[in-house]
């Protein structure tokens, strides 16, 4: 059996990118609270994304050029999943300043944002 493992973060939160609360700054280092058990957690200028121990990609932060991979809102401050990417497994994820790319597990690239 493996150990539990527990995702924590600090920095700058002004786009919900770490922790639902409000604060603009994290500070000590605080739990991201991920939905699911989380194998990668890759980190933007204002976003942050996530692959599960499953594939999934979870987002969340600034979304003014799609980086999290959602159409609808320009900031995202709960994980929300990246529904686009549903009908693939994801391996690996690297986010940019503006930007997310992912690698599926037959090493498909997909990319979005800008």
């Amino acid at each position: 059996a493996s150990a539990a493992m527990e995702c924590v973060a600090f920095g700058s939160n002004d786009a919900g990118q770490l922790v639902d609360d409000e604060c603009a700054v994290v500070w000590p280092p605080a739990p991201l609270a991920l939905p699911v058990r989380v194998a990668q957690v890759a980190c933007g200028l204002g976003h942050t994304c996530a692959v599960s121990a499953g594939g999934e990609v979870f987002a969340r932060g600034d979304n003014a050029s799609g980086q999290c991979g959602l159409v609808d809102s320009k900031q995202i401050r709960i994980w929300t999943r990246v529904h686009a990417l549903e009908a693939q497994t994801i391996s690996r994820i690297s986010c940019g300043e503006a930007h997310t790319v992912a690698v599926t597990t037959s090493g498909a690239v997909y990319s979005w944002g800008s």
